[in-house]
């Protein structure tokens, strides 16, 4: 799989790295990786591949999962993020294709 990430020095990319290996054969637990990690063309990238493949029941229950935990304080600075004016247009279209997902039947 290819990882993008924002560069933001120290160990957190290698960690961000190893963390999406161990992920990546969940695609839910590795978009909610990605929004943690900031890394939002790469969300968008997994959640667009998510999208072309049938929807079961347990993949629309994590996403409904996922979209209550972005409302935890956990994703708080994400949901700050939003409200300021040079917000990552890959945050917005992340998002949007997520709830897009959990509009599907």
């Amino acid at each position: 799989a290819v990882v993008s990430t924002q560069s933001t020095g120290g160990g957190k990319e290698e960690v961000f790295r190893t963390l999406y290996d161990t992920w990546c054969h969940d695609p839910v637990s590795t978009i909610a990786l990605c929004m943690i990690a900031h890394s939002y063309q790469q969300a968008s990238d997994v959640i667009h591949a998510l999208g072309s493949f049938e929807m079961t029941e347990i993949v629309l229950s994590e996403l409904d999962k996922l979209v209550q935990l972005l409302e935890s304080p956990v994703f708080s600075a994400l949901r700050l993020e939003l409200v300021q004016p040079n917000t990552d247009p890959e945050l917005y279209r992340s998002l949007a294709e997520t709830t897009q997902l959990v509009g599907r039947e």
